[in-house]
This record gives C-alpha cells, sequence and structure tokens, in this order.
C-alpha cells in the first residue's frame, strides 16, 4: 500500500470513530461503543504513522520500514514528533490510547462505574474512560493526522 491510501484510511478510521461518538454514543451508553471508538481512533493513528513512514522511506530518509506496529509507532515517536510540532501532551495522549485499546484486547478487564468504564492497564494503572475523555482522545487524533497529512 502507498502512503496515499494509509492516509485515506486514516481519515475513514477517524471519520467512524466521529461518527459512532456523535451518532450511537448518545443513544446507546455501552462499553461496546466505548471501546469501538477508541479502537477506530487507535487504527487511524496507526495508519496516520504508517503513511508518514512510507512517505519518509519513498523520500530516501529511512532505510529500513519496521513491520510491527509497536516498532513502528515507537520509531515514529521518538523521531518525528519534533519536526511534525506534535508536542509531548499529545504524545503521552496518543500512547494511552494505544494502551488502553492493547490492554483491553488482553485482559478485558473494565468496571462500569456511573456513566463511566474503569479500565485497567497491564501496570495496574486504572484509566477512565467516558465521553469527556473520549472527546479528548477524538480532538487528539484528529489533530495528529491532521499534523501528519500537513508533513507529508
Amino acid at each position: 500500500m502507498s502512503f496515499v491510501e494509509f492516509l485515506r484510511d486514516a481519515r475513514k478510521e477517524l471519520s467512524m470513530a466521529d461518527h459512532i461518538y456523535s451518532v450511537a454514543l448518545p443513544v446507546v451508553q455501552d462499553k461496546k461503543v466505548f471501546l469501538s471508538i477508541l479502537a477506530h481512533l487507535n487504527k487511524s493513528v496507526y495508519f496516520g504513522i504508517r503513511a508518514y513512514l512510507l512517505k519518509q522511506r519513498e523520500l530516501k530518509k529511512l532505510r529500513m520500514l519496521p513491520e510491527s506496529e509497536d516498532l513502528s509507532r515507537r520509531l515514529f515517536f521518538q523521531e518525528y514528533t519534533q519536526i511534525l510540532g506534535i508536542v509531548t501532551s499529545e504524545a503521552h495522549i496518543l500512547n494511552e490510547l494505544n494502551l488502553l485499546v492493547q490492554a483491553h484486547k488482553k485482559s478485558m478487564n473494565e468496571v462500569k462505574r456511573g456513566n463511566s468504564y474503569v479500565i485497567f492497564l497491564p501496570n495496574f494503572e486504572t484509566v477512565t474512560v467516558n465521553p469527556e475523555n473520549l472527546k479528548r482522545y477524538l480532538s487528539t487524533a484528529r489533530n495528529f493526522i491532521n499534523k501528519v497529512e500537513r508533513g507529508i
């Protein structure tokens, strides 16, 4: 796949997450809806990272492209955040989003508290997911994709 296709897929996943957030979430307050939004946002961020790395490979600024998602994320956040103007707080939020999705895939531990869900991370930290946090993740992912697109 080319970087253009990855960028298009990143936009598509972001738009899907936004649609679920604005249409389905107000009607159905279910953990599966919350987790679906998180999964789409995480996939969107990964596709954005992949698109940027592919573009760097095309420009011969990157010799090898990592196959694993984890290595791609690490390379991107270590090498290209300053170039794209991604601040530390945004990188931290995107890392937290990835940890949430990965932790839920592995253990599926969550507890409902009011209209929020508390998800347990592998390092025994807890993250509360509620509509306000989802909005924060959504806006951060949108800003991230816009910055990657401008960088390409």
